[in-house]
């Protein structure tokens, strides 16, 4: 496991708190398996615009997936690299995010 990931592991889970906030966000989670080959070809036949987002240093969603993903959907696809980590739903991240999509 990366350097970044181990740190992000303690940070994430050093209270009681912090796990259960985690632990719940993975009980959440743990259902939301989409068929990824499914919505692209979605996306494809339908041309959906898809607007994704990624911060530039989260090691659990890095740009890269997004850039995989977009490789076979071509001009349906726009990522955008934010400078932050993995906490895209926070105050000034919002507004850049919002800025975004209105351009």
């Amino acid at each position: 496991m990366s350097e970044k990931k181990v740190r992000f592991a303690k940070l994430s889970l050093e209270t009681p708190k912090k796990r259960n906030k985690v632990y719940n966000a993975w009980m959440v989670y743990r259902h939301i398996l989409p068929d990824v080959e499914a919505v692209k070809e979605s996306v494809k036949r339908n041309g959906i615009d898809v607007q994704m987002f990624f911060g530039k240093f989260d090691v659990l969603m890095p740009p890269d997936l997004g850039k995989e993903f977009s490789a076979t959907i071509e001009k349906n696809c726009h990522i955008h690299v934010i400078q932050t980590g993995h906490q895209l739903l926070k105050g000034k991240i919002l507004e850049i995010i919002g800025l975004s999509l209105q351009a």
